[in-house]
């Protein structure tokens, strides 16, 4: 349902057209229109880019979860597959993350992002441990017994 300007686009559009082109514009179409009018193929072009280009870089994992999919919107023929999907957000993922993963033969995309964060909550669970003892190691040097 189109409001304000939408609206007002869909009607004049509508009235250059048969009632038999209208009746028989095909979903594809029609979202076809949509796009071009109000998301233009330049800027579409650069989200796609934007995709393609993501990487979890200092991004926790669930943001960079939450990044693939948002982008992901913008270019669905190069992930039209689970497995092309898995691969991609693999690609992304911060090397030594990439490099456990990539050992693995996932079934899923799902799959394959359980295993993703099971791994990410282990390192940092390590790396507060490790930060913890090193604290208590440093509160004791120079300290006499």
């Amino acid at each position: 349902m189109f409001i304000n300007d939408a609206s007002h686009w869909w009607d004049s559009m509508s009235q250059t057209r048969t009632t038999e082109q209208q009746l028989a514009i095909t979903w594809e179409q029609f979202k076809e229109e949509v796009m071009d009018k109000y998301f233009r193929q330049s800027l579409r072009d650069f989200k796609e880019n934007e995709f393609l280009q993501l990487k979890q870089g200092n991004m926790s994992l669930t943001d960079y979860e939450q990044k693939f999919d948002q982008l992901l919107r913008y270019a669905p023929h190069l992930v039209d597959t689970e497995m092309k999907k898995t691969r991609r957000f693999e690609q992304g993922l911060n090397p030594n993350l990439n490099m456990i993963l990539m050992s693995h033969r996932f079934t899923s995309y799902r799959e394959m992002l359980e295993r993703a964060h099971a791994i990410w909550y282990q390192k940092a669970n390590a790396e507060q441990h490790r930060q913890l003892y090193n604290q208590q190691d440093k509160g004791q040097i120079g300290k006499r017994k």
